[in-house]
């Protein structure tokens, strides 16, 4: 993967290397599989963690999401980089929006902290990192408390972070991205009535009205299987047919395993 936006220099939006794959790895140590024919896309995963107090929205991303934000989105950011536990913290500050998004990268993951205001000391930007234990896999990269293990570094005390519910995101080219979520913890619940038979589950179709303006579909379809909440959310440049996207979604073979 590039390690900088000179390294990125020459590439698109969309020729990026990523690894993706069919199976990932959340940062509760549960585990994602997808059987699709085309899994190439990188996996990500957003959640909220209470630390000290406050509400700290956190993404994991496949290594090399930092470069490619600041190349595209954040492109008049300064970017720093130091060495930090096992990995490196890669911080950039946008002085004109006051963005900042931090990044604390292993071999394989990427966790992105983003905070708007002044721009933070190193200190300061990986306080809320000090209060988390991070492992990175090469299939996801797990997120904990260390309240049954000690930092192997000198960090301030905290009370035990807690965290919200998990939402996994897998796009599929050409079909649209999947929104994953767990049953009775996702955003959407399935309606009252039964959907249309899928391998897996039922399906649901909902309208997007005028969400719809710049995608190639006017509707979300949604999945629900035992141990799945899923959202089939258009792009842009995904097929404009509902009828490939519906087939897609009845043979897709999803689930949602423990830790």
């Amino acid at each position: 993967m590039p390690t900088s936006r000179d390294a990125a220099a020459g590439r698109s939006r969309t020729a990026w290397p990523w690894r993706g794959g069919s199976g990932f790895t959340a940062p509760d140590g549960s585990r994602l599989t997808v059987g699709a024919a085309e899994v190439s896309r990188p996996w990500s995963c957003n959640f909220v963690a209470r630390i000290a107090g406050a509400r700290n929205a956190f993404s994991v991303a496949e290594r090399g999401a930092f470069e490619w934000y600041t190349s595209f989105v954040l492109t008049h950011a300064s970017v720093q980089e130091h060495p930090y536990r096992g990995g490196d913290l890669a911080l950039a500050h946008d002085a004109t929006t006051h963005e900042t998004l931090t990044a604390w990268r292993g071999p394989w993951f990427e966790l992105h902290h983003r905070r708007v205001g002044p721009a933070p000391t190193v200190p300061a930007a990986t306080r809320v990192f000090d209060a988390l234990r991070l492992q990175d896999t090469p299939d996801g990269m797990r997120v904990g408390t260390w309240s049954h293990q000690a930092p192997t570094f000198e960090a301030p005390t905290f009370e035990a972070p807690t965290f919200e519910p998990l939402t996994v995101f897998k796009e599929i080219p050409g079909i649209g991205d999947l929104r994953i979520e767990r049953p009775g913890r996702s955003e959407v619940s399935p309606p009252r009535w039964r959907g249309a038979p899928a391998r897996r589950g039922e399906i649901w179709r909902r309208s997007l009205a005028a969400g719809a303006a710049g995608r190639a579909r006017g509707e979300i379809l949604l999945l629900a299987t035992p141990t799945t909440i899923t959202q089939l959310i258009p792009g842009p440049d995904d097929t404009g047919d509902p009828a490939v996207a519906l087939a897609f979604l009845r043979e897709l073979d999803i689930s949602w395993e423990p830790a």
